[in-house]
């Protein structure tokens, strides 16, 4: 399988969107204690679809696709790790 990790998402320069990220295997408590999370905006909520997990919002991401993917990527590199450091 190709690694892709260092890929660039491009949008274009007039659209923004928004990403919710659901992670099991770290609960809100957990992730609202490591709050450093939430720089450049992004916010954690509570969602009843998962058993044992939390919902990561993003702020609204605009066409500038190197500060969009390392955001996006941050992100989910702490969960990642948080997410190992509590199995």
């Amino acid at each position: 399988m190709e690694d892709d990790s260092n890929q660039i998402i491009y949008l274009p320069k007039d659209m923004t969107i928004g990403v919710e990220i659901e992670s099991e295997g770290i609960d809100f408590a957990t992730i609202n204690k490591a709050n450093f999370i939430f720089e450049d905006g992004w916010k954690s909520k509570v969602d009843g679809t998962l058993q044992q997990g939390v919902e990561i919002v993003s702020p609204i991401l605009t066409g500038n696709p190197e500060q969009s993917s390392k955001s996006i990527k941050r992100v989910c590199g702490i969960l990642n790790a948080m997410r190992t450091e509590c199995i």
